[in-house]
């Protein structure tokens, strides 16, 4: 079962590592790219709890730790790309060094302090990152609070681990919501800009359309005779007046009338 839920994990995270990485891809927006190396941190958290799955290794334990640290900290690096660019990054990865340090030492069997300290900094990175995600007002607003509802979802349930250790029935059902909330961040970001490239395709459109009513509307001299169109003392062809003033492409063919008197 261990293996099947830690496999189910590295798959719901490599989700989100892919989706980031194409929509950095698409848009250069710096924070996917600190997102997507946040997820493929993650990724490696599962690969590694596969490859040494039941082996009882003392030191795994703290490999496991440092990788969800490094996570955290790029999590905090993309909500600081996203909402302040420019802040220095290191700050960021010297004040991730020092909290690996200070939480490795202490065992994270039970609920100590450090083991709080621990998940709430992987919450709040999640929950930070939801709300800096849902609060963009240039993104669609359903799809965004989607893709909110399930970063901070995901952050509360690293809250519960901890709290819930000693149940034998949580490890399980937390993974497999892990996984599910996951998966749910990777679909809802692509649904985003999905939504968000179709809307801006619609509003270019749309401001073509009103561009070329504008320019058409206006009184326009034509001469009877070639047809060119009077702009100020010059006179255009018809097909240069248009695209001058518009994004239209103006391309020649024959009416049915036209071609059927060549005939």
């Amino acid at each position: 079962m261990t293996g099947q839920l830690l496999f189910s994990g590295f798959t719901s995270s490599s989700a989100m590592l892919l989706s980031f990485l194409y929509l950095y891809w698409r848009g250069r927006e710096q924070y996917l790219l600190l997102w997507a190396v946040a997820a493929g941190v993650w990724s490696m958290r599962y690969i590694f709890g596969l490859a040494t799955v039941g082996s009882g290794l003392s030191w795994l334990s703290a490999v496991w730790i440092g990788l969800a640290v490094i996570r955290g900290g790029f999590m905090f690096w993309g909500v600081r790309a996203k909402t302040e660019p420019g802040v220095p990054a290191v700050a960021i990865g010297v004040g991730s060094v020092l909290l690996t340090v200070l939480i490795l030492w202490p065992a994270v069997v039970e609920v100590t302090p450090a083991a709080m300290l621990f998940y709430g900094y992987l919450a709040w990175s999640m929950i930070l990152s939801g709300m800096v995600f849902g609060l963009d007002e240039s993104l669609p607003l359903v799809e965004r609070n989607w893709t909110a509802a399930a970063f901070v979802a995901l952050g509360l349930l690293q809250v519960a681990f901890p709290l819930a250790g000693d149940v034998t029935a949580f490890a399980p059902v937390g993974f497999a919501l892990a996984a599910a909330l996951q998966l749910g961040i990777a679909f809802g970001v692509m649904m985003t800009f999905f939504r968000r490239s179709v809307e801006e395709a619609r509003r270019v459109a749309q401001e073509e359309e009103m561009a070329l009513t504008r320019a058409l509307s206006d009184f326009v001299s034509i001469c009877a005779h070639c047809k060119r169109i009077q702009d100020g003392e010059a006179w255009e062809d018809l097909q240069d007046y248009v695209t001058d003033r518009t994004a239209a492409e103006v391309t020649d063919a024959l009416c049915p009338n036209c071609l059927q008197a060549s005939r």
